[in-house]
């Protein structure tokens, strides 16, 4: 059995990672998975062949980051969709801003991928969010 890739998906929706992966033929593990939508967490429960290994509701809650290779999160979405629409300057923006920063600190993976939807809160999360990388792996993101 070939080596498998262990991914880390949080704030991605339908975490489309997952179709691409399995019509890929590439073998992978969901090592975590957070998604706060009650409608993709339905989705992503009946869809999915795979369950991952960890589920969290909401990112902010986490209290262990598994290991990964690949981790996608799609959170620049979520900071002008709900909430207050203040981007990273609101509470919850900063906060999730925070959390993906230590989930790439704590899973150390190989890759990662902030995926989104350009637009005007896009480039103010963005900065923000280069702004708390910068620190992580010793400047190597």
């Amino acid at each position: 059995m070939a080596p498998s890739i262990l991914i880390g998906s949080d704030c991605a929706g339908m975490d489309p990672i997952q179709w691409v992966l399995d019509d890929l033929q590439v073998p992978f593990k969901m090592q975590f998975v957070a998604e706060v939508g009650k409608a993709c967490q339905r989705f992503q429960a009946l869809v999915h062949k795979q369950k991952p290994v960890d589920f969290d509701a909401d990112i902010t809650k986490r209290t262990m980051v598994k290991h990964c290779h690949f981790y996608i999160a799609g959170f620049p979405v979520e900071l002008g969709r709900v909430g207050s629409r203040q981007g990273p300057k609101g509470r919850r923006g900063m906060r999730l801003i925070k959390h993906v920063v230590r989930t790439i600190q704590e899973s150390k993976p190989v890759a990662f991928l902030l995926e989104t939807r350009p637009g005007k809160l896009f480039t103010k999360s963005v900065k923000a969010l280069l702004r708390q990388l910068r620190s992580v792996g010793g400047g190597r993101y």
